[in-house]
C-alpha cells in the first residue's frame, strides 16, 4: 500500500517536472524573420517581324555553314574586346577599309562576289548599249520585209524577258526587304541591349535590396528579441532552479495551506455528517436484522416446507444485512485530520512556504544582481555587430552599384557600335543606290536622246 503510494506520488512529480521543463523551453521565444518580397519585373521580349524572309535565309545560312567552320575565328583588327572585358566595338582594319585578311580565308567567296558583281554591273550596261545603239542599223533594213521575223523575234524575245523581268523585281523586293531587316536588326540589338542591361541592373538593385534586409532587417528582429531574452533571463534562470530542484511544488504547498481554513470548515461538516451517517446507518442496519430474524422464522418454522425453503435460498435473505455499505468500522477518523489542520492553523505552519518563496524571491534578485552587470557589454557587442553588418550591406551594395555602372558603361559602348556602324554602312549603302540609280537614269536619257535623234525604225 505504501509502495504504491510513493510510485504514484513520484510519477506525479515526475510529470510536473517535465511540464514545468517544457514551460521553461518554451519562454526562449523563437525569432520570426520578415520575408524579403520582390518586385522585380523583367522587360518582355517583343516580337521581331521577319518580313517573309525566314526561308530565304534558312537556305543561305544552309549554304554558308556547309562551307564556313562554325568554330572559326575571325581575323584580327576586325572586332576588338573594349579595356579587356566582355564590351565589343569596331576595330580599325573596319574604320581603314582594309577587307583583305578577311577576304582572303575564302577564295570561293571572294571569286564568287567578283563574278555577282561583273554580271550586275556588266550586264545591264551590255543590254542598255545593245538595245540603243541597235537603232542604227534600221536605215538599211525595210521594215515591211522583216515585219514577220520582227514580230517572231519581239514575242521570244519577250517570253524570255518575263522571267527575267519577274527575277529582277523578286531581286529587289528580297533585297529591299533585306535592308529593311538589316536596320530593323541594328536598331534591335541597341534594343535588346538596353533592355537586357535593364533587367541586369533591376537583378542586381534587387539582390541589394535582398542583402539589406536579411543584414538589417533580420539582424535588427534577432536583437530585438535577443535583447528581451537577455532582461528576463533572471526569470528564466529561476524557473530553472525551481524545475531542477523540485522547489515549485512549494508554490503548489503554499495553495494547499492557504486552502486549510476552508478545509477546517469542511472535515468539521463532514465529522458531523459521519456521526449522522453512522446513527442512521445502525439503525437501518438494526431494522434489516429483525426483518430478516421475522423472516426466517416465518419461512422455517410457520411454514416448513421446500418451497418456503427456496425463498430463502433463492433471495440470498441469510446474507441481507452483511453488506459492506451497511458497516462503518473502516470509515475514516475525520477527527485526526481535523486536529492535523488545526495544528497547521494554529501553530503557523502555513508560514513555511510563504518563506520558502520569500526566500526564492531573494535568489531571485541575487540573480538579477549578478546578471545586470553582464547585459550592458553584450547589447553593446550586439549593436557593434549590427553596425558592422549595415556597414557590411553597404559595401555590398557599393559593389553592386559599381556593378550596374560598369553595365550602363558597357551598353553605351556597344550601342554606339552599332549606332556607328548604320551611321557609316547605313548612310554608304543609301549614297552607293543613289549613285547607281542616277548613273542609270543618266545613261537611258543619254542613249534615248541619241536614238531619237539619229535612228527611226
Amino acid at each position: 500500500m505504501d509502495e504504491s503510494l510513493y510510485n504514484e506520488t513520484s510519477t506525479g512529480n515526475a510529470n510536473d517536472t517535465n511540464q514545468v521543463s517544457e514551460f521553461t523551453i518554451d519562454e526562449f521565444v523563437s525569432v520570426t524573420y520578415t520575408e524579403y518580397k520582390s518586385h522585380l519585373n523583367y522587360s518582355l521580349e517583343p516580337t521581331y517581324s521577319k518580313l517573309g524572309m525566314d526561308f530565304i535565309h534558312k537556305f543561305t545560312r544552309t549554304l554558308f555553314e556547309s562551307y564556313y567552320a562554325p568554330d572559326e575565328d575571325a581575323p584580327e583588327g576586325y572586332v576588338i574586346a573594349i579595356d579587356n572585358t566582355t564590351a565589343f566595338a569596331v576595330g580599325p582594319k573596319v574604320w581603314a577599309n582594309v577587307w583583305q585578311a578577311l577576304i582572303a580565308r575564302k577564295t570561293v567567296v571572294l571569286v564568287w562576289v567578283l563574278f555577282l558583281l561583273t554580271v550586275i554591273i556588266v550586264v545591264p550596261f551590255i543590254a542598255v548599249c545593245y538595245f540603243c545603239f541597235c537603232c542604227f542599223r534600221c536605215r538599211s533594213i525595210c521594215p515591211p520585209c522583216q515585219s514577220r521575223s520582227t514580230a517572231t523575234k519581239r514575242i521570244l524575245l519577250s517570253l524570255l524577258l518575263i522571267p527575267l523581268i519577274l527575277g529582277i523585281l523578286f531581286g529587289l523586293v528580297v533585297a529591299f526587304l533585306n535592308d529593311r531587316l538589316i536596320n530593323n536588326a541594328l536598331r534591335d540589338s541597341s534594343e535588346t541591349i538596353m533592355r537586357n542591361s535593364k533587367d541586369n541592373c533591376a537583378l542586381l538593385e534587387d539582390i541589394c535590396n535582398n542583402v539589406r534586409h536579411l543584414l538589417v532587417n533580420n539582424f535588427g528582429e534577432l536583437e530585438t528579441v535577443v535583447t528581451s531574452q537577455l532582461f528576463a533571463i533572471a526569470d528564466m534562470a529561476l524557473k530553472d532552479l525551481t524545475t531542477e530542484a523540485g522547489l515549485f511544488l512549494i508554490e503548489v504547498l503554499e495553495d494547499i495551506f492557504d486552502n486549510m481554513p476552508q478545509a477546517l470548515e469542511l472535515m468539521k461538516q463532514v465529522k458531523e455528517m459521519q456521526a449522522y451517517l453512522v446513527f442512521v446507518g445502525s439503525q437501518y442496519r438494526d431494522s434489516l436484522r429483525g426483518a430478516k430474524r421475522d423472516l426466517l422464522y416465518v419461512l422455517t418454522v410457520w411454514c416448513d416446507f421446500l418451497p418456503c425453503n427456496q425463498v430463502i435460498t433463492k433471495n440470498n435473505l441469510l446474507f441481507m444485512d452483511t453488506s459492506s455499505c451497511l458497516h462503518f468500522d473502516k470509515l475514516p477518523n475525520t477527527s485526526a485530520f481535523i486536529e492535523d489542520i488545526e495544528n497547521i492553523i494554529y501553530k503557523d505552519y502555513f508560514k513555511l512556504p510563504k518563506t520558502w518563496m520569500r526566500r526564492l524571491l531573494e535568489e531571485k534578485e541575487k540573480f538579477k544582481h549578478a546578471l545586470d552587470p553582464m547585459i550592458p557589454p553584450m547589447l553593446r557587442r550586439i549593436s557593434i555587430m549590427a553596425d558592422t553588418l549595415k556597414a557590411e550591406s553597404y559595401e555590398i551594395c557599393n559593389v553592386t552599384y559599381g556593378a550596374i555602372s560598369d553595365i550602363y558603361l558597357n551598353k553605351m559602348h556597344s550601342t554606339k557600335s552599332f549606332e556607328e556602324f548604320y551611321d557609316n554602312y547605313g548612310r554608304s549603302r543609301w549614297y552607293a543606290s543613289v549613285t547607281l540609280l542616277l548613273i542609270m537614269l543618266l545613261l537611258d536619257f543619254v542613249y534615248g536622246k541619241i536614238t531619237l535623234d539619229r535612228a527611226v525604225c
